[in-house]
């Protein structure tokens, strides 16, 4: 399986009741693309939220490029994001940019996607259903480097599958961003990640009322 899904990752690579708190207001994105002389092209977006660099993406996506990988990243506790996208999923600098986001102390996650063969949906989607542990592990390798992804067994695991066309489907991936479901509460979610409520807070500067959050927003777990 690690050889399926190495393809993926060519860039080597988170209450009673749920309310939602509104994002913090932050500068429209700005983006930078570089052309190839092969005709491919690398875009980036910052100074945006989350949601807008998925946007963002989503808009590049509906280019319609073969072979596209891209990662977003959540950065300063959950209050700003970036993101970047190649129409070509062997392009060598994504590799470079990926490892320097990873490693920047600001960073909160990077969220990784590519498309895949129709072929391998089903298997994909039970791995994940069965051991999201291992099968992040097996996503987020590098291809060229081959190292392993140590994963803490009480790290959320976010994964999304979806439609693309008769050959393909998107996936994307990320290790520490957990999407909050209705009747979730940062007390409970504090306890199922072993962190607490004040360092949920402080990792999530959207939120500024414990009682106070979205469904379908997502939290921040490191």
């Amino acid at each position: 399986m690690k050889r399926v899904f190495a393809t993926i990752v060519t860039c080597g690579f988170a209450m009673g009741i749920s309310f939602v708190s509104s994002p913090l207001n932050v500068e429209a994105a700005s983006a930078v693309t570089i052309k190839a002389s092969d005709g491919h092209y690398s875009t980036m977006g910052f100074a945006g939220t989350f949601y807008e660099m998925e946007s963002e993406v989503r808009e590049r996506l509906a280019e319609g490029h073969e072979n596209p990988i891209w990662f977003i990243v959540s950065e300063k506790s959950h209050t700003d994001a970036e993101y970047h996208f190649s129409t070509n999923k062997e392009k060598d600098d994504l590799q470079w940019e990926f490892d320097w986001v990873e490693a920047d102390s600001q960073t909160d996650f990077v969220q990784v996607g590519t498309y895949m063969d129709n072929r391998l949906r089903a298997n994909l989607e039970t791995d994940f259903a069965e051991n999201p542990q291992e099968t992040a592990k097996n996503v987020l390798a590098s291809a060229g480097e081959d190292f392993s992804v140590e994963i803490a067994p009480d790290k959320p695991i976010y994964w999304h599958i979806e439609d693309v066309d008769a050959d393909k489907f998107l996936v994307e991936v990320a290790v520490g961003k957990y999407v909050i479901e209705p009747g979730d509460c940062l007390s409970v979610l504090a306890e199922r990640f072993n962190t607490s409520v004040e360092q949920l807070m402080a990792d999530n500067q959207n939120i500024v009322d414990p009682d106070l959050i979205y469904a379908g927003d997502f939290l921040v777990v490191k």
